[in-house]
C-alpha cells in the first residue's frame, strides 16, 4: 500500500473514533454533537477518497 492509502486509513479510523466517542458522551456534553457529525462526515469523505484511489490505481 502506498503512503497515501495508509494516511487515509488512519484518518478513517480517527474519524470513526471521534464519531463514536462523541455519540457516547453527547448526553452530558452537548458540544460533542457537532464533533460527532464532523467525525461521521470525515469518515464518509475519506472512505470515498480511499476507494477512488484504489479504483484508479494502476495494477
Amino acid at each position: 500500500m502506498t503512503r497515501k492509502l495508509v494516511i487515509h486509513l488512519l484518518t478513517i479510523t480517527a474519524c470513526f473514533l471521534l464519531f463514536s466517542i462523541s455519540m457516547l458522551y453527547s448526553e452530558r456534553y452537548l458540544f460533542l454533537i457537532p464533533l460527532g457529525m464532523l467525525g461521521l462526515f470525515g469518515q464518509c469523505y475519506f472512505t470515498y477518497r480511499f476507494t477512488q484511489i484504489l479504483l484508479t490505481e494502476p495494477k
